[in-house]
């Protein structure tokens, strides 16, 4: 395919992106849409996907100052609610947390040609949800956020 320019907004690079932030943030596996190949219960795991919603705002979409909403769901993994909770919090700490001057903590890794301007909660949790029997059971924590992606 011949080398396409265009300011319409991808996702897969923030996919990409999200993805490899969790993972370094929580120093836990991350999957892309499912679990991880490496991720283990006794460790504890994350795994993103996309989810509908979101939107496009400002000028036309294929303008260069359009700008969009995309949602991510974040599933944290664990075998017990603590360990489950830890690895939520890690989450919710890198997506969420300001220094002092209102910059996130965490910065969103670069991309080409793209950045998160900002990032909010979607909703609320449900908390904290066991699966399976009480010998084989998983726990798991869905959140969802919102990321503000802009053309640079």
């Amino acid at each position: 395919m011949a080398d396409v320019r265009s300011a319409v907004l991808q996702q897969r690079p923030v996919t990409d992106a999200l993805i490899a932030m969790i993972a370094t943030a929580t120093a836990r596996p991350c999957g892309d849409h499912e679990s991880p190949p490496d991720g283990s219960l006794a460790d504890g795991y994350t795994y993103v996907y996309s989810i509908d919603g979101g939107e496009f705002d400002g000028p036309p979409f294929w303008s260069p100052e359009s700008d969009g909403i995309l949602v991510y769901q974040i599933m944290s993994v664990g075998y017990d609610r603590d360990h489950v909770e830890w690895i939520a919090d890690r989450v919710r700490l890198t997506m969420l947390s300001r220094s002092p001057a209102g910059a996130f903590q965490v910065p969103f890794p670069a991309m080409a040609g793209l950045a998160v301007v900002h990032r909010e909660p979607d909703g609320t949790s449900p908390g904290v949800i066991p699966e399976g029997p009480p010998a084989n059971r998983v726990y798991n924590i869905p959140e969802r956020y919102r990321l503000a992606v802009v053309s640079t």
